[in-house]
């Protein structure tokens, strides 16, 4: 029950922080604010005066814990990704070393291949002297 009210909460808090977070709350407020300069609404100052308070106290907290909420986030996509980072950083060092074995056993093979051949070619050298000699 507690998680489901916290859950709750923190939607709330998210929510709020978005909707305040917003320009049309900004036209919003800035319209709000020009409505005392109006002669109609000059004698609603009070009221205007006490709905301003209420809003800033209530909205402050809201907006504070929904900005850490927010934070709490960001800061867990970034462990996020640092920790994918290191696994593909991990995954490329392997295949790295792999690739370097695989090309020392290469390299190895084709040294083999290079002294046959130069084998074969002494050999060939070999039976043409002789076989010139016997001429």
């Amino acid at each position: 029950m507690r998680q489901r009210f916290d859950t709750f909460n923190m939607a709330v808090a998210l929510r709020v922080t978005r909707v305040f977070g917003s320009v049309w709350t900004f036209y919003l407020f800035a319209l709000y604010g020009l409505l005392p300069l109006a002669a109609i609404f000059s004698r609603y100052y009070d009221r205007f005066l006490y709905w301003s308070s209420w809003v800033q106290l209530w909205a402050l907290p809201v907006i504070m814990v929904g900005t850490n909420l927010i934070s709490r986030q960001q800061e867990q996509a970034n462990a996020n990704t640092e920790a994918h980072r290191e696994t593909v950083l991990a995954n490329q060092t392997q295949m790295l070393a792999h690739l370097d074995e695989l090309l020392h056993q290469a390299n190895q093979t084709n040294e083999q291949v290079l002294q046959a051949v130069q084998h074969e070619a002494e050999e060939l050298d070999e039976l043409t002297r002789q076989h010139a000699a016997e001429e």
